[in-house]
């Protein structure tokens, strides 16, 4: 084959020396290369016959495409610009989208971009079509100069010579199938011997390297008079796959999927043709790959072709494999073939990703590599793996091993071995890539400020990866007292870390790779905040700023009360509350007005206590009002017709609060659950802070009326008694009479009878209101029959009371 470095000099040669019909048979020679794929040929007869007639612009541009289809994107750029300035752009409007994919190849993008939409303003109307796909090229550009600015850090991508051993030649090396210590792969470079064609055209050949070692000819695969190439086995290694192929003309080939048997390591059955429809007459076949569908557990063979049927010029196919190597019907895999051409199918089994190469999507330029994940009837949306993976020109045959952390791939890149020294043309190399990698230790800390040196054990962490549609879990493990957990992370990845105790909160931590972090990250630490907090309150008078004790303090979580505690003795709590969560607290003490305080646990970050001061507003005399005494069922005298009663409301007090747990067994014995809890909550609240309140505010309001009589001031109280509608109105009217009466005897027997002289002399006036029954609600007559809901529940004994519904103070002694 010539040397096309001998063009420029040849040319001169011929300029001066060629006659017209030698001129013709240049042409002639040049044209037929062309029309059969032989490029390069085309390439230089073209390079001849423009220097001898540099102003037919047919010529040019036939040497413009000849070196485009070959790869020389030099002499193209040369040629099309050429073009461009000499005038020839009417005549040949599509030349600036040429020259765009030639600078697009070149990876000059910025330009190549400027051109595509030259082009597609002047196309527009004209060329719809390709305008459009201008426009979509120009994206690609733009898209490709982010890669280049934004590179994926996930590879670090040398040339297999680097590691050792002789693979990559000027020619072409690629097709690559690793297996334990051994690389196979194809080179096409070798002759055959019962080669008539003239100079002799090259073959594709299987080699093998182990190790370091140089690749070794696989001489009982290759045929001496076929090319042979893409080796795959199956998944148990007892069958490998690969093709045979055929030169169709000067430079094309058309191949044909065959299988053999595995007897031994390096030792195969006969070739077995695979049968119709794999191979199908008049059509390539070829780049055949195992892979495994987990979801099936069946084997796939795929393997390109352009047969009919199609998407595009070449698309990536499939046929299920039986275990007897017999295969299915083939199926063009869905989500992957465009338009144009796909090929180098490897699908990797542990992720169920198939990787393919495209000319039919967004890219770099030429094929870029792309994975897809496996859906089992197909692939989801596939993704470019961007550069440094892929370049400006051809990068394909990407596999990668079982823990995705090293692979290779083939690419005819600007640093891949030219055919020819000053070159740029040809030929494909094999790239060893390795994914960067990042050990992370993690351990866990107590979460609050003052404990965060107390390391944690018994730590459950999860490492995910961050999708496009969230979190995806690779690995788990427990922390112990030895050791924390570790991880393997991969560059160009982000990562998201959990870390779960038992009575703390999860913590999350962020590690992103996707660029090289700074400084060492090596140690990473995880603070577990306590579940439950301790909150501190103190109870002052709002006015004195004394510590007021005997005050209750009632929990509530949204609408359900919780917890409640009362301190006779002093004016602190200490309640435990959990994090993350919104708490309500009511803090009330008869003759105070209550308090009610919102603690927002969601904001309080890593603090583990939470100091509180609550200042209560002293009540005034008239504020006090209006105030609830309660009574048991039928109490005071229960089978009494009488409206007077000895007893004091004291006295029917200590007997009603006696019974509290007798009220909480029979009102919630019906209950399981989290309902028995709540209805136990209620009934105790209303013991504690309704009954109880009720006779301490009481207490306090007779205190306060007793100050303002000592100074002379005339009082007049309201009250009023209630009873629930289980008996009789008339027995009612005498229960609610005898109820006040209780109230009476109250104020009477007070400190000794203090009250009795302003009582007589009507300084104290208390005017009597007996309502009965008359605003019992309609939910307690409605549960009669129910002793559970007409006696024991909170609603009915809110009903049995007695009201001080409100005081006078005369107004100029007020």
């Amino acid at each position: 084959m010539k040397r096309f470095s001998l063009i420029l000099l040849l040319a001169l040669w011929a300029s001066s020396q060629l006659s017209a019909q030698t001129f013709k048979a240049y042409l002639r020679a040049a044209e037929n290369a062309y029309a059969q794929g032989d490029y390069y040929n085309a390439m230089y007869y073209f390079g001849i016959a423009h220097e001898v007639d540099d102003k037919d612009p047919e010529i040019l541009l036939k040497l413009a495409e000849s070196a485009y289809l070959f790869n020389s994107f030099s002499m193209a750029d040369s040629a099309y610009t050429k073009l461009i300035d000499t005038g020839w752009e009417t005549q040949f409007p599509d030349l600036r989208y040429q020259l765009a994919m030639t600078k697009k190849s070149l990876g000059q993008y910025q330009l190549a971009e400027e051109l595509f939409f030259e082009y597609a303003g002047k196309a527009a109307g004209v060329n719809d079509s390709l305008a459009q796909r201008a426009v979509e090229e120009a994206q690609s550009c733009e898209w490709a100069r982010e890669q280049l600015a934004n590179p994926n850090k996930k590879f670090d991508i040398y040339s297999a010579d680097s590691i050792g051993g002789h693979i990559n030649t000027q020619h072409s090396e690629f097709g690559t199938y690793a297996m334990d210590e051994t690389l196979y792969y194809t080179s096409f470079r070798f002759g055959s011997p019962l080669e008539e064609e003239r100079p002799v055209r090259p073959y594709m050949k299987l080699l093998a390297a182990t190790g370091d070692g140089p690749g070794e000819l696989m001489d009982k695969l290759n045929d001496d008079s076929l090319h042979t190439a893409y080796l795959s086995y199956n998944r148990e290694q007892t069958r490998i796959y690969y093709a045979l192929c055929l030169y169709v003309n000067l430079a094309e080939v058309s191949c044909e999927l065959y299988s053999r048997p595995v007897i031994a390591p390096d030792s195969f059955g006969a070739a077995v043709k695979l049968p119709a429809p794999i191979n199908l007459p008049g059509f390539n076949n070829s780049q055949p790959n195992v892979g495994f569908d987990a979801a099936t557990g069946r084997e796939l063979l795929f393997f390109v072709s352009d047969r009919e049927g199609g998407k595009g010029k070449t698309d990536i196919w499939y046929a299920e494999l039986d275990p007897d190597g017999s295969c299915g019907a083939p199926k063009n895999v869905p989500g992957v073939n465009t338009l144009e051409e796909e090929g180098t199918p490897f699908f990797h089994e542990s992720s169920q990703t198939l990787y393919f190469s495209s000319k039919g999507r967004r890219n770099m330029g030429g094929f870029d590599i792309f994975g897809a994940e496996w859906t089992g009837q197909g692939c989801n949306e596939p993704q470019n793996l961007g550069h440094p993976v892929n370049s400006s020109l051809n990068d394909i045959y990407f596999i990668v091993d079982d823990s995705q952390t090293a692979g290779y791939l083939s690419s005819n890149r600007e640093k891949a071995i030219h055919y020819e020294d000053n070159s740029d043309y040809c030929c494909y190399d094999i790239y060893r890539f390795e994914r960067l990698v990042q050990k992370l230790d993690f351990y866990a800390y107590n979460g609050c400020l003052s404990l965060q040196d107390q390391l944690l054990t018994g730590i459950y962490f999860e490492v995910f990866e961050w999708g496009e549609e969230g979190p995806i879990p690779l690995a788990s493990g427990t922390s112990t007292e030895e050791e924390g957990f570790s991880y393997t992370a991969q560059y160009g990845k982000k990562y998201l870390v959990k870390a779960s105790k038992d009575g703390y909160l999860p913590a999350l931590d962020t590690i992103d790779l996707i660029a090289p972090p700074a400084g060492d990250i090596s140690q990473r630490r995880l603070y577990l905040p306590p579940k439950m907090i301790n909150l501190y309150a103190k109870v002052f008078d709002k006015k004195d700023k004394v510590p007021l004790d005997d005050v209750t303090v009632q929990l509530f979580e949204y609408s359900d009360q919780i917890a409640m505690e009362s301190n006779t003795i002093s004016n602190d709590f200490t309640l435990q509350l959990e994090r993350d969560k919104k708490y309500y607290l009511i803090f009330s003490k008869p003759g105070y007005h209550t308090d009610t305080i919102q603690v927002n646990l969601d904001l309080i970050g890593d603090d583990c206590q939470i100091p509180l001061s609550v200042n209560m507003l002293k009540k005034k005399l008239i504020e006090i009002p209006p105030l609830s005494l309660y009574f048991d069922n039928g109490e005071p005298e229960r089978k009494s017709y009488q409206r007077t009663t000895k007893l004091s409301y004291g006295d029917t007090y200590e007997a009603y609060v006696a019974k509290k747990e007798e009220y909480i067994t029979k009102f919630t014995q019906v209950l399981e659950g989290r309902n028995r809890f709540l209805a136990e909550q209620r009934i105790k609240a209303f013991f504690e802070r309704e009954v109880k309140e009720g006779y301490e505010s009481l207490i306090v309001f007779t205190e306060r009326m007793y100050e303002y009589l000592e100074e002379g001031i005339p009082i007049e109280v309201t009250i009023s008694g209630f009873s629930s509608p289980r008996a009789s109105n008339r027995y009612n009217e005498l229960l609610s009479a005898r109820r006040i009466n209780s109230l009476l005897n109250h104020f009477y027997s007070y400190k000794g009878g203090v009250l009795k002289p302003y009582i007589r002399s009507k300084m104290l006036i208390i005017t009597e209101v007996s309502l009965g029954e008359e605003k019992v609600p309609e939910e307690v007559r409605e549960k009669l029959l129910s002793e559970r809901e007409s006696i024991y529940s909170p609603i009915a004994a809110r009903e049995r009371r007695v009201e001080i519904l409100g005081v006078t103070i005369n107004k100029e002694n007020q």
